[in-house]
């Protein structure tokens, strides 16, 4: 594959492996019992989400220099010792960087005339990416006020507050983790409505294009 074709190919279905990398990243930790092997496949799949994120925001088909430097600050303390105000410089910038995406494809389905697979995914990954940056927003509270949720002490894995997001925007509310301060509180209404909001709001405009047509 040369390069100017493998160049439209990224284009053409970078969406696609933006999805894809998001479900495993949501959904594969939990499998993988050895840990070490885990925490390795958690920071892969981070790594190719923050540079398939760059590619979705930027309409890029390849990563310049700048953004591999973004890329590295934001893996760095993953592996490496940090403090207190790295870590909230870093859930900052992952919150930032997963609600520009999740906005980039949302934007590009009101933008369209015409509603494709790749439309459809683009919808599917824009609502994960939207659970995804309000994971490290829960994460960021979580830093600043401990005591958010109703267990603070097993609440500081990853893929607890994956958890809670979810099933907070669904407003399926299971009830195993629950919000106590009202920072938490507010923050748990505002996850609920905006994920109520855009199945609402993205299901009507893929209805209208498919009606329009």
């Amino acid at each position: 594959m040369g390069t100017s074709k493998f160049k439209k190919h990224i284009s053409d279905n970078g969406v696609y492996y933006l999805a894809a990398t998001a479900c495993l990243y949501i959904f594969l930790p939990p499998f993988i019992r050895n840990e070490a092997v885990k925490n390795l496949v958690i920071l892969i799949l981070n790594t190719v989400l923050i540079g398939s994120s760059i590619l979705v925001i930027t309409g890029n088909t390849k990563l310049r220099p700048v953004h591999f430097l973004l890329i590295i600050l934001m893996v760095a303390p993953w592996v490496l010792e940090h403090n207190e105000i790295i870590d909230v410089i870093i859930l900052i910038a992952y919150f930032v960087l997963f609600a520009a995406t999740s906005y980039k494809l949302t934007h590009q389905l009101f933008s369209i005339d015409e509603v494709d697979k790749q439309v459809i995914v683009g919808s599917i990954v824009g609502y994960l990416m939207i659970g995804l940056a309000y994971t490290f927003l829960c994460a960021l509270l979580v830093t600043f006020v401990p005591e958010s949720f109703n267990s603070p002490d097993s609440f500081q894995s990853g893929y607890n507050f994956i958890y809670f997001t979810f099933v907070t925007m669904s407003t399926l509310g299971y009830g195993d983790v629950t919000p106590l301060t009202p920072q938490a509180q507010s923050l748990s209404i505002l996850i609920a409505v905006t994920g109520q909001f855009y199945m609402v709001i993205v299901v009507a405009a893929i209805v209208g294009k498919f009606v329009s047509k």
